[in-house]
Order: C-alpha cells, then structure tokens, then sequence
C-alpha cells in the first residue's frame, strides 16, 4: 500500500474518531441538561409559572397528608422597647421617624421580594406610607403593599402587610411543591393556614 493510500485511510479513520466523540459529547450535554431539569423538579426550582399552573399547585398542595408537628411554645415573654430610628425612602431619600425595628422589618421584606423577582415573577413592594414626603402625610401606622401579577396582560393584585412570614411563605410556594411540604413540616402553622396566606398574597385561589 503507498504512503498516499496511508494517509488517506488515516484521515478517514480521524475523521470517523472525531464525529463519533463529537456525537457523543451532544449525547452527554443533552443527558446533563435533562438530569439538571429532573434535579431542578425535584428540589423545588423551577422556572417561570403561570396562574393556571400554580393554581394546580395549590390544589396538589391542599391533599397532601403532611406530618406537622407541633414546637413547645414560650408562654410568655417580654419584649424590648423599641428604638427610635428615621426611615429613609428609596425613591425620594426623605426621613420619616420610625424605629429600629419598622427599618429592620422592610429590609427583610424587600430582600424576599427581590429574591421572587429573581425567580422571573412581577413584583412590586410600594413603600410609600412609611415615608410622609410621598404619602403627603405622616402614617400612624403604615402599612407596606405587595403587588404581583402573573401576565403582563393582567392587573396587580394589591395586598397590605407588614407580616415577613407571609413574604416567605410566598417565596417558599412560588419555588416549588417540595419546598413548600418540607416548610409546613417543620412549621407550627398548619398548612391549610400557610395555604391561605399564599392566596391572600398571590390573588390565587384553589
């Protein structure tokens, strides 16, 4: 056989190698990227929902046989005097007087929102009665809202609270059904309760 036949087959053989790892490469990616979705479902994130399918959530959500148990609880308890503390607005930088608490409260609040708005999921914190230079008055007892929608086509749902549990519980149901279950179970709420503070925020209802 001469030197050009050799190299002719070496590079047929070459060529044969190559296309063949390259197909098997694909295959692996598309393996990891199914083992990634299969993963994601099982641990609770997910991406994107709309209404209707987080509705079907609420409902699986409601027959599931949880096992609550119960925490000892303190049966009394004093709490410190609140400090003192301005708020400052984050849309106009204005003061309002407040307290540490209040100011510690929103911080917590709007870092669970982000972390819905994160998810993909439209929402807003409007935070306009605790400052009085946008509310154009003082609030004895401001309150913040909670807007969310699931379409771009559709209106805000409004709700008033200042409950950061409530917040949670919102983040804990959008991210999936076993986040939820694994909450409930280790929470002294019941789940039907964390059920209805998840619709009175989402506007949802089983």
């Amino acid at each position: 056989m001469s030197k050009q036949q050799d190299k002719k087959n070496t590079a047929i053989l070459l060529g044969g190698i190559i296309a063949l790892s390259g197909s098997c490469e694909s295959t692996k990616n598309v393996d990891v990227v199914s083992g990634e979705v299969s993963d994601n479902r099982l641990s609770g994130e997910q991406m994107l929902l709309d209404s209707t399918t987080l509705v079907k959530r609420l409902q699986q959500l409601s027959v599931v046989e949880y096992d609550t148990v119960m925490p000892p609880v303190a049966m009394c308890y004093s709490m410190a005097a609140d400090i003192e503390e301005n708020y400052q607005c984050p849309i106009c930088n204005s003061e309002t007087p407040s307290t540490v608490y209040n100011n510690g409260n929103i911080k917590s609040i709007r870092t669970i929102v982000e972390e819905i708005k994160a998810m993909g999921y439209d929402v807003i914190l409007d935070e306009t009665m605790f400052c009085s230079h946008c509310s154009g008055k003082e609030n004895s007892r401001p309150e913040l809202i909670f807007k969310i929608r699931f379409s771009e086509k559709s209106a805000y749902h409004k709700v008033r609270s200042n409950v950061y549990a409530e917040y949670q519980l919102v983040s804990i149901f959008l991210k999936g059904e076993k986040t939820f279950v694994e909450y409930v179970n280790a929470s002294p709420k019941t789940a039907d309760e964390c059920l209805k503070i998840v619709e009175k925020m989402t506007g949802l209802s089983r």
